[in-house]
């Protein structure tokens, strides 16, 4: 029982990694003003104005977010003229509403190796004694990772890279903007966090290994 119920807390802790790494935002306007021209030398943003052939329909603005970002990375000009020009907010995952039970189980059930060698002795040797360095550094003890697939090792290392250089999925441009627009917008899900986990976690062990 004991062996068990540390097993759960593991899979709830993986849980909320997957949480700091999904979804990417996008935003629609509803109004015919394109408002993200580069002005002078104000940072650009990675941000598209789409308009329609005719010029008698809104343009929608397609934004290239980053999931985790620092506290002193603000917005930029242009993105902050689009965001005035909206309505809409469609993002691929509300990150917001889902529910961490779901993606502790979703973990259980597709995260965890049900056969086969254990992670490390599938895992190319030049990298295994830095991959176990750095999984110990987030915290996960290497006998832990050994029942744990590819895909969710991969993203353990990930986010705890980025969080050690100050990158933070509270600051990411879609918690932001989810944050800021929720009152404001209406949000809409493109995907869900299950479409997404179920793409990482169909694609071989080899795909996350190299």
């Amino acid at each position: 029982m004991q062996v068990w119920q540390q097993k759960r807390s593991w899979m709830a802790w993986l849980g909320l990694v997957l949480l700091s790494v999904s979804g990417c935002a996008t935003t629609k306007p509803a109004t015919a003003t394109p408002q993200a021209e580069v002005q002078g030398d104000e940072p650009r943003a990675f941000l598209w104005s789409v308009e329609h052939p005719d010029g008698d329909r809104p343009p929608l603005y397609l934004l290239g977010s980053v999931h985790m970002m620092r506290e002193d990375m603000a917005l930029p000009a242009s993105l902050e003229r689009a965001i005035a020009d909206t309505r809409v907010l469609a993002v691929e995952v509300d990150t917001t509403q889902v529910d961490p039970r779901a993606l502790q189980r979703f973990i259980e059930l597709r995260g965890v190796r049900t056969g086969g060698a254990p992670s490390s002795e599938v895992m190319p040797p030049e990298l295994r004694d830095r991959f176990r360095e750095a999984l110990q550094a987030s915290g996960m003890p290497w006998e832990a990772a050994q029942a744990l697939r590819p895909w969710v090792l991969s993203l353990v290392v990930s986010v705890h890279m980025l969080q050690q250089a100050g990158f933070v999925e509270q600051h990411g441009v879609e918690t932001q903007l989810l944050s800021r627009l929720r009152d404001s917008h209406r949000v809409v899900e493109l995907e869900s966090m299950e479409m997404q986990l179920d793409s990482l976690s169909s694609a071989p062990d080899e795909a996350h290994q190299y």
